[in-house]
């Protein structure tokens, strides 16, 4: 059931929804014929509308996003249902339907993979990030294992970036928010020459007073600066070719990656100092960069029979991470240095079916060059070494190559069928050592033992299969299955030790898909189970916790997602997932006390436990008002989601409590949509919840996510 609390925030929000049901009851007597607008999607590499495609969907646009205070890749899972991310420092961590990795190696990519414009992301610390000119974003549940083969076992992330124009025209905005925080960026697009347009996007945020502040060195925490530019060139030169060049910069460094323990729980010398929230006292101040760049180039030329895609990409990232490990003044485990290194080279070619064709299809080709590494990790303090530090270099150089084909054909002319097919070859090499590391002279203090290079290599298929339904012109069903994996990789960290291999996931999906009173109400519904194999966990293997394949679960539910125009002005959106994730077995699985002091604990075997990180239930409502007045146009927006928790750790006993956030924003736009006012708030009842929390070896370790915060953003627009 519901708590109370939820029970409570939700009357909240209906409140708030009915003064301006009110309010447009009146202006619909003008306008009466709102419908919800088509949704264009391209889940399957071409655009449809959503409604049309047999697969669960959530997109977004950046409007919507920013009405709601969606602002980065963290704030998705507030209006994504079975979406649930954890963060710490530069690092996300998605899982959906409780599928999800809770890696941060650099190697360690992660289930829910993250695309841009059709580029994937693999680097684990490069996929938080802020939104700037996002025309909106597409998020597919389920294992991707056709179209988008790339170890997307729990699903995709699709952000799609907007077009250059060769209309001139600029947006600058500015704002300001609690915690001294300044904000700035714009988007600005022109036409080069007749066949040659330009954009580029630029954003600066810099927070300067923390949420919290390390009592041991007296300074502030949780606190940080980010600035990031991207920029495209887009060149056409014939009716029939496209060619989009785009560069992109981002920088960001932060102290979120700050830890203390819970209440109650002592350090190791057994005091408790447990300094609040967001306080702590460890004897290093955290520290955490991530600088990245890429250059794409999308090339899309008409055939007579299909269209030729090419997306040829270049990133490189490269992440700084420094903290406090033992929470403490102790030097126990401090501090915990961590140089990390991607760079990826990927190529993609694909043949689409034009439009109109008598069954849709599309085969293309991948290839994958990734060179993740630590360089080094270093690891200080007396439960490492007993004096100095210990250096551990690792690099794991993957190579992966992968044909794939998706057709439909009509069965009937209400009926399609959908297969698809893709196959995968990979191999992986590591290399890496050992060196000690004198933390007073700054230099090595012993020679570098180099670990047994260790290879291996894998080939495997993944599948699609899916029938689809039309009731009606406005009415869907579909049922598929889905095979997909997610690869295997080295502990980077242990280099000369074994590898682990792919875990694989079969994903059995029926959908409902709707538009209802004249394409007034949307509901799309969708239920699942899963079955999931060789799951790659953290488990004790003799006195370390290293990555192997060591677990199976299944997961079902279902999740709905609902939009209701009332009126051309106002429209309330609901969504809410349901799973119900248990192991099956999970022999041995890596288990600690609260505390280093307690006894040791251990599990024989996790099964039909509830699979980590995997809430019962998440939800949200929300709403858009917007009216025309002789001032303006007035914008409310609301939204109100609820997580009812879970666990951090395979035993279940360390966990999150179910928490509730409310956002919401007031705005004003001028008659001649040049200049804009819009008041926001986040986490307005100031919830109490984690970004991560951590169960290891030396206790239970937290990080708090973001608390109450508001501000206020000035956008001025120029051109058509």
């Amino acid at each position: 059931m519901l708590n109370t609390r939820f029970v409570g925030l939700l009357g909240v929000s209906v409140l708030a929804l009915s003064a301006p049901a009110a309010w447009a009851q009146e202006a619909s007597q003008a306008n009466s014929g709102g419908q919800l607008q088509d949704i264009v999607v391209t889940a399957q590499r071409k655009a449809e509308r959503l409604q049309d495609v047999p697969i669960s969907i959530n997109a977004i646009s950046g409007e919507t996003m920013a009405s709601r205070g969606v602002t980065n890749t963290f704030d998705l899972q507030t209006v994504v249902p079975g979406l649930s991310i954890t963060r710490v420092a530069t690092v996300s961590t998605p899982y959906l339907r409780g599928v999800g990795s809770d890696g941060a190696n650099p190697n360690q990519e992660a289930s829910v993979a993250t695309y841009v414009d059709g580029v994937y992301y693999a680097a684990p610390f490069g996929n938080l990030f802020s939104f700037n000119n996002i025309d909106r974003v597409e998020v597919l549940k389920g294992p991707q294992g056709t179209l988008f083969g790339r170890n997307a076992t729990g699903g995709v992330i699709q952000i799609i970036t907007r077009r250059p124009s060769q209309n001139a025209s600029a947006e600058i905005y500015g704002g300001y928010a609690n915690y001294d925080t300044y904000e700035a960026g714009g988007y600005a697009t022109t036409g080069l020459s007749e066949n040659l347009a330009m954009d580029v996007a630029v954003q600066y945020r810099n927070q300067r007073d923390g949420w919290g502040r390390n009592t041991f060195l007296d300074l502030d925490s949780f606190k940080g600066k980010e600035f990031a530019i991207r920029s495209k060139l887009l060149f056409t030169p014939g009716d029939r070719t496209e060619i989009t060049l785009t560069g992109d910069y981002a920088f960001s460094r932060n102290s979120f990656n700050t830890y203390n323990r819970a209440a109650g729980i002592p350090d190791a010398d057994g005091v408790v100092r447990n300094p609040g929230r967001y306080d702590s006292n460890g004897d290093t101040l955290s520290d955490a960069r991530t600088r990245q760049h890429g250059v794409a180039l999308r090339v899309e030329h008409d055939l007579d029979f299909a269209k030729f895609v090419s997306i040829s990409a270049y990133r490189n990232n490269k992440g700084y991470n420094l903290f406090d490990y033992d929470t403490s003044p102790l030097q126990i485990v401090s501090p915990v240095t961590l140089f990390q290194k991607v760079k990826t080279l990927s190529q993609e070619v694909q043949l689409i079916s034009q439009s109109g064709s008598a069954f849709d299809w599309t085969i293309g080709a991948y290839y994958f060059d990734s060179k993740p590494e630590y360089s080094p990790s270093r690891l200080c303090g007396v439960g490492i070494v007993p004096s100095g530090c210990l250096d551990i270099y690792g690099l794991q150089h993957t190579k992966s190559l992968s044909g794939y084909a998706q057709a439909t054909v009509k069965l009937t002319d209400a009926t399609r069928l959908t297969g698809g097919i893709r196959y995968t070859h990979e191999t992986q090499k590591l290399t890496g050592g050992f060196q000690s590391f004198d933390d007073v002279t700054g230099t090595a203090s012993g020679p570098f033992g180099a670990a047994p290079v260790q290879r291996q290599k894998f080939s495997e298929p993944t599948w699609r299969i899916a029938l689809d339904h039309e009731l009606s012109r406005d009415v869907k069903v579909y049922a598929s299955w889905n095979r997909g994996l997610k690869s295997g990789g080295f502990n980077l960290q242990g280099p000369g030790g074994p590898g682990y291999a792919p875990e694989f996931l079969d994903a059995y999906e029926v959908g409902l898909k709707s538009e209802l009173m004249d394409r007034r109400i949307r509901l799309n519904v969708a239920g699942f189970w899963y079955d999931f194999k060789d799951i790659q966990v953290a488990a004790i293997r003799g006195t370390t916790a290293t990555t192997v394949n060591a677990a199976k679960a299944r997961m079902k539910g279902i999740d709905a997602d609902f939009a209701f125009a009332v009126t051309p002005e106002l429209t309330i959106n609901a969504n809410g997932a349901y799973v119900d994730g248990k192991f099956r077995d999970f022999p041995n699985p890596a288990v600690y006390p609260a505390s280093i002091l307690d006894p040791s604990v251990t599990l024989a075997n996790a099964d039909g436990l509830p699979t980590t990180r995997t809430p019962k239930f998440t939800g949200s409502v929300g709403f858009d008002y917007a009216v025309p007045t002789q001032i303006g146009k007035i914008s409310l927006s609301s939204n109100l989601y609820h997580n009812s928790g879970f666990s951090w750790e395979a035993s279940n006993r360390y966990r999150q409590k179910s928490y509730e956030l409310l956002n919401a924003s007031v705005g004003w736009t001028s008659e001649n949509d040049r200049f804009s006012v819009r008041v926001w708030g986040q986490n307005l009842t100031d919830a109490k919840y984690l970004a991560q929390g951590v169960s290891s070896a030396i206790g239970d370790l937290r990080s708090f996510a973001s608390p109450r915060t508001y501000g206020v953003t000035l956008t001025t627009r120029f051109g058509s």
